[in-house]
């Protein structure tokens, strides 16, 4: 499945990549209400690195590290922004690196994931005993998602290539948009999507709903914003609570100290 360098949409002022400028003024929003100064900051499916970097530059953080699961943006962003951290991780497996961030990222990544409790559970394994996750995911459900849906297929022509079941795909889908029913049913097990059809934030939700983590949602425009934080002993009860109730999957331990970024590619110097 190829990766798109997405720094494109953000850079590109087309009529539809503007909702991913919108959604970056909105990130910026959230994030002037953190104190990130001084903190460690670390971005999960960062792409290419561009709104990592830009992150980086705008709130000063004393260290900061972008993620992603393809290698080809991992090497990209290290080219392009060496003054950030960048490693090859995928939120799919359930790895434990010891590795803890004052404030841990993740925009629009959940929706590609093969399994959403799994990237939860690293996201929420990557943060101090006081740290904030903050997460984004895309609407797709909903009066929005059915407005989005006509959008996308009518003008832009998506097609439900992933989706399984071609038997009367469309009619199915644009039926349970209508009725907003939960369209993550769409969906089959796989490792990884490229489309935003069959996501239900909905299912991010009732996630956290089930866990009992402290945290606020909100939706603006296309998106949905979740601010989860930590609670001291609450947060590592919540992990274990969740490596037992997940399905097996596969497991890569480390061998790394807690809280230090991998020897010989830790960054060179402190952000300042």
């Amino acid at each position: 499945m190829p990766h798109p360098d997405h720094s494109d949409t953000y850079r590109s002022k087309t009529v539809r990549n503007s909702v991913h400028r919108i959604r970056l003024k909105q990130i910026f929003r959230i994030l002037d209400g953190i104190a990130m100064e001084g903190k460690t900051y670390a971005d999960f499916g960062c792409s290419s690195g561009y709104v990592t970097s830009l992150i980086t530059e705008r709130y000063n953080p004393r260290i900061a590290c972008g993620f992603d699961s393809c290698a080809e943006n991992i090497a990209l962003a290290q080219t392009r922004y060496p003054r950030i951290f960048f490693e090859h991780r995928d939120l799919n497996e359930i790895a434990d690196t010891g590795q803890r961030f004052d404030i841990v990222s993740c925009f629009e990544v959940l929706e590609h994931l093969g399994s959403i409790p799994n990237g939860i559970h690293n996201l929420l394994n990557a943060i101090t005993d006081d740290g904030i996750l903050i997460i984004s995911v895309p609407i797709e459900s909903g009066p929005i998602g059915f407005l989005k849906f006509l959008l996308k297929t009518l003008v832009y022509r998506d097609k439900l290539d992933e989706l399984p079941g071609k038997r009367f795909l469309y009619l199915r889908y644009l039926y349970a948009l209508a009725c907003s029913r939960d369209i993550s049913r769409f969906r089959d097990p796989r490792e990884q999507w490229g489309t935003h059809f069959g996501f239900e934030y909905r299912v991010v939700d009732r996630f956290l709903d089930d866990e009992d983590l402290i945290y606020k949602a909100s939706s603006k425009c296309t998106t949905r914003f979740y601010i989860v934080r930590a609670c001291g002993e609450g947060r590592g009860l919540a992990a274990r609570k969740l490596v037992c109730d997940l399905p097996k999957t596969r497991f890569r331990p480390s061998g790394r100290s807690v809280g230090q970024v991998p020897e010989g590619s830790r960054p060179s110097r402190e952000l300042g």
